[in-house]
């Protein structure tokens, strides 16, 4: 519920600014979610029963709690330590916000990709080049399956992953089909470029500094930031913000 009027909030800013064709994305991400809660029973879209269904991976922020262990923090610890900053136990409550504040970024990606991919199946499926199973494909689902592609792993297998793999697709004809992107990296390439302002705005009102797009960008390209490790990556970015506003 709170990922959700975060996403709300984020929808009736983008209307303020006149951002409506995000604001409208966003609503239908909202949508699609709570439609999914309301509807369990609806666990076979494809009627692919007998493939073992794969239960949504956890978020970080379900494994955080109020006593969280410093030492789950290792590696952006480690990753401060390289750029000289001292971290203490007494910083695990802002690694624990910046984790998380990491992880609503990632997920707002994720969601996104998999609302585009929902639309590119269903326009595929109304040209006859689908089955007609793909004209209500269910969000999570589709969000699990560019998981699947992104990673090449099959093992939990996802019943529209495993559908569409015996079809021909691979994770560059998905990438394809979500942006034009010749492969998963140009995808999050074109996501960031896309998004870049919206995510210096949030990040520089979370850190309560300043934050340029530019250098977010530019600090992105530093830590290698790739589509396998998206919220690993931004964690990493804003903690070295935050210790670098702190030590000033």
């Amino acid at each position: 519920m709170k990922n959700l009027l975060q996403l709300l909030k984020l929808a009736q800013l983008m209307d303020q600014k006149g951002k409506f064709a995000k604001s409208d994305k966003i609503y239908k991400i909202v949508k699609a979610d709570i439609d999914d809660t309301n509807d369990m029973n609806d666990s076979d879209p494809l009627g692919i029963g007998d493939i073992v269904p794969t239960p949504k991976p956890k978020k970080l922020e379900d494994f955080l709690n109020p006593e969280v262990q410093f030492e789950d923090f290792d590696p952006i610890k480690e990753h401060l330590k390289q750029k000289g900053f001292n971290v203490s136990v007494k910083d695990t409550d802002m690694l624990s916000e910046i984790y998380e504040f990491s992880n609503d970024i990632a997920d707002h990606l994720r969601s996104d990709m998999a609302l585009s991919l929902v639309v590119q199946l269903e326009k595929l499926a109304l040209d006859g080049k689908l089955p007609m199973q793909y004209l209500d494909v269910d969000l999570n689902d589709a969000e699990l399956t560019i998981n699947y592609f992104i990673e090449a792993s099959t093992k939990y297998p996802n019943a529209m992953h495993e559908d569409l793999k015996k079809r021909g697709y691979t994770p560059t004809s998905i990438a394809q089909l979500i942006s034009n992107q010749e492969d998963m990296p140009g995808l999050l390439e074109d996501w960031l470029k896309a998004n870049i302002d919206d995510i210096a705005e949030a990040a520089s009102e979370f850190l309560n500094v300043e934050i340029p797009p530019y250098e977010l960008m530019q600090r992105a390209n530093e830590v290698n930031l790739n589509i396998h490790n998206i919220s690993g990556s931004l964690d990493k970015i804003f903690a070295e913000i935050y210790f670098e506003n702190k030590a000033n």
